[in-house]
């Protein structure tokens, strides 16, 4: 593949990459209005979630992007704005990555996604080693590319030369592709899992693989996805000759989340949209990107802290801010410490705004409503 590329070169630090693909999606609205050329993809929703996670040093998160003669300027410059680090693969003789997004209704409830060219799917391989040495990484794949992905990645990191990775595997956050979360699939999702730090597919995705037979058009059933998910944690734990101990997490839309493991009791962690904040239901327009947003923050804060409870707090939070909009929030800087001049400095503090909101303060929002409903933060 003839490619240009740009990236932090000799940068260290990385602690976040995805290796989900950025898309190029033609949005087809309710409205009958048609966009072109919106980013999106987990690989990109992912990184964004990481982004908002890690205001305070933006940079130690990586975005890889495997992309054709034809991705457009905006998205680099995208990046650029967010601060993180970029590595733009550009092909001379492929098309990006891209999809349709099919909206039907008079909302944006109801979608239908199909690629319209061939996908630029990453690996490990094709990661510069300032990536390969980051301390987590988000993956998105069947259990059969899981593996495969995992063994690259080790192989990757052992051969490094430089010195620069050290002999701490990395964070591993599993999100199934969604074509394989079949009840066919089970054992391969279990075996898969046993290989990761954090497994989270979706509540619908999780009961297609361990109760097939369950209603989907039924209300849903907390008590349900919570005895599943804790069979899970046995079934994980069974066969397991290592120490490692898998989070499960289950994200479920606007009922939240749950999180467990073999060390971790059952917890639930509400959306901030109608529950933590319920004048602000109205603010929900469109899901896409949601979890994904979701996991990358979680990735992040975890990585950072080792804290369960503080990272799933910022995943619910980044979740919170990406379903404000069709697309990606808008990121803003203001001003938080002007000089008594009125003459802005270098040395003067620009406080970050998604959507008009800081994300550290919408998070000691949620905190606080953790603490006034005596949840134990």
């Amino acid at each position: 593949m003839d490619t240009t590329a740009t990236s932090g070169a000799g940068v260290r630090g990385i602690k976040f990459v995805s290796l989900g693909m950025v898309v190029l999606d033609e949005l087809r609205l309710p409205n009958g209005r048609i966009l072109y050329d919106v980013p999106g993809g987990s690989g990109l929703y992912s990184t964004l979630g990481a982004r908002m996670a890690s205001s305070a040093c933006p940079q130690t998160v990586g975005c890889f992007v495997l992309a054709g003669k034809d991705f457009p300027d905006q998205i680099q410059h995208l990046l650029g704005h967010w601060d993180v680090r970029p590595c733009v693969q550009r092909s001379s003789d492929k098309l990006s990555t891209r999809g349709l997004v099919e909206y039907g209704g008079t909302d944006f409830k109801e979608r239908i996604f199909s690629y319209t060219t061939p996908t630029l799917q990453p690996t490990p391989a094709d990661l510069p080693t300032s990536l390969i040495s980051s301390a987590a990484f988000h993956i998105l794949a069947s259990p059969e590319n899981l593996t495969l992905y995992t063994n690259e990645l080790r192989e990757l990191r052992i051969r490094d030369a430089s010195g620069n990775i050290g002999s701490k595997w990395p964070i591993i956050a599993w999100e199934p592709l969604p074509s394989s979360c079949a009840a066919t699939h089970k054992d391969k999702q279990i075996e898969a899992g046993r290989l990761v730090d954090v497994y989270s597919p979706n509540h619908t995705e999780f009961l297609s693989i361990f109760d097939p037979n369950s209603n989907r058009n039924t209300e849903f059933d907390k008590s349900l996805v919570e005895k599943l998910a804790k069979d899970l944690v046995e079934l994980l734990g069974s066969q397991t000759k290592c120490d490692k101990c898998t989070l499960i997490i289950i994200r479920c839309a606007e009922h939240g989340s749950l999180v467990l493991s073999r060390d971790h009791a059952v917890r639930w962690f509400p959306a901030y949209h109608g529950t933590v904040s319920t004048n602000s239901a109205m603010k929900v327009m469109d899901t896409t990107g949601a979890g994904n947003a979701f996991l990358g923050a979680f990735t992040a804060r975890f990585a950072d802290t080792g804290d369960v409870a503080e990272a799933m707090v910022y995943g619910s939070v980044a979740s919170s801010f990406v379903v404000e909009q069709v697309g990606v929030p808008l990121l803003t800087r203001i001003l938080d410490a002007p000089s008594s001049t009125g003459v802005s400095k270098t040395s003067d503090i620009r406080r970050e705004l998604w959507n008009g909101i800081n994300f550290s303060e919408r998070v000691h929002e949620y905190k606080r409503w953790l603490e006034m409903k005596d949840l134990d933060f």
